[in-house]
């Protein structure tokens, strides 16, 4: 029988980022006499108002000046997610990763590696993603569902983590079925078999677990078919391609 291949997972590698550090940015005249307290609420009266900028200045003379406080920790991630909010991933990214660094033990650290997460996915364009980026995705949402199990963000980021899994099985499937027009059997029956291995809550499974039918019974794996059109039989009962699936079992019945 044709088996799954063996997932390879490369070394996580950071994205190019456009440096920006709290050295270069923006440099309010703000009345440091105005407490942390009163410098985040007036940063948080902008940003709800739609006023990104003016917010920023408020939040980066409070991460700067008063670096220690609850205050601070929540200033940190108000500012990342300010340019989250705006599209602005790779300065988030950078901004999430403070809120990490400086504030380990903070309330915001499991958001942080949630929209960390985001990211890496909303960096990468279709199709033509770098995986990469797709993978470090999967690591930061995998460390909020596993590090962080009563975080309020644990279902938002089981469904970042489908939407991930779901952009390396369809990369995966259209390999398979390229391997499959050229009658490459074999490597097609790889491909489907690691987006069933691996990928199995994503809607590619079903098509690939009848494909690996086909590439077994091609092949010339008449048991190997017979196994996994049955799977799909039982498994999907009103499936696409449930009429094609139970004429093939009844073909290879007759002729083994």
């Amino acid at each position: 029988m044709i088996a799954g291949k063996v997932k390879i997972i490369p070394i996580l590698l950071l994205s190019s980022l456009l440096v920006f550090s709290l050295g270069c940015g923006p440099r309010p005249m703000i009345d440091t006499n105005l407490g942390s307290l009163k410098i985040l609420e007036m940063g948080k009266k902008y940003l709800d108002e739609g006023k990104y900028k003016k917010a920023r200045q408020y939040f980066y003379h409070l991460v700067s000046f008063y670096p220690g406080t609850e205050e601070a920790s929540e200033g940190q991630y108000l500012l990342a997610k300010s340019y989250f909010d705006q599209n602005k991933y790779e300065l988030s990214l950078l901004e999430f990763e403070m809120v990490i660094d400086r504030y380990p033990n903070s309330e915001y650290v499991d958001d942080a590696y949630y929209f960390i997460g985001w990211c890496y996915l909303n960096e990468a364009p279709d199709l033509q993603r770098d995986l990469m980026l797709v993978e470090v995705a999967i690591d930061n949402f995998e460390t909020v569902i596993l590090d962080f199990p009563l975080s309020n963000r644990l279902d938002e980021a089981k469904e970042g983590l489908l939407e991930a899994h779901t952009i390396l099985a369809k990369k995966e499937f259209y390999i398979a079925k390229f391997y499959l027009r050229n009658k490459e059997y074999r490597a097609a029956g790889i491909y489907f078999g690691d987006i069933v291995e691996t990928y199995s809550e994503t809607e590619y499974v079903d098509d690939s677990i009848f494909y690996l039918g086909e590439c077994n019974q091609k092949d010339g794996d008449l048991e190997g078919a017979l196994e996994y059109y049955n799977q799909y039989v039982s498994s999907y009962p009103y499936g696409e391609r449930i009429g094609e699936a139970k004429k093939r079992l009844l073909e290879i019945s007759e002729n083994l």
